[in-house]
């Protein structure tokens, strides 16, 4: 029987004319290209958000996993954002999702 995989729900958090954030934001494109399992992924600018900046402000570019919760911080390279995509697609199906 085939088990269907909930897709890993990625935010990119950062700002407009961020390098760092675009850099961060490429790398996640490169990566999420190749990878085997269903994902989507969002961008959200923090500027409009004064909580987001709060929470974010000091760490874009930031990562986020909503249904694990986890994030990753900059900096990062192919092969931390490619392990901590596996570690994310592992709690999910470790705790099956939602």
């Amino acid at each position: 029987m085939n088990r269907v995989e909930s897709p890993l729900e990625l935010t990119l958090y950062g700002t407009c004319g961020c390098h760092l954030c675009t850099e961060a934001g490429e790398l996640l494109d490169h990566c999420l290209d190749q990878w085997p399992v269903p994902y989507n992924r969002a961008y959200c600018d923090i500027a409009g958000d004064e909580g987001l900046v709060l929470c974010y402000g000091t760490r874009i570019p930031v990562i986020r996993e909503r249904v694990t919760g986890t994030e990753l911080g900059w900096p990062f390279d192919y092969a931390a954002l490619q392990a901590w995509l596996c570690q994310c697609r592992n709690a999910l199906t470790t705790n099956g999702g939602e």
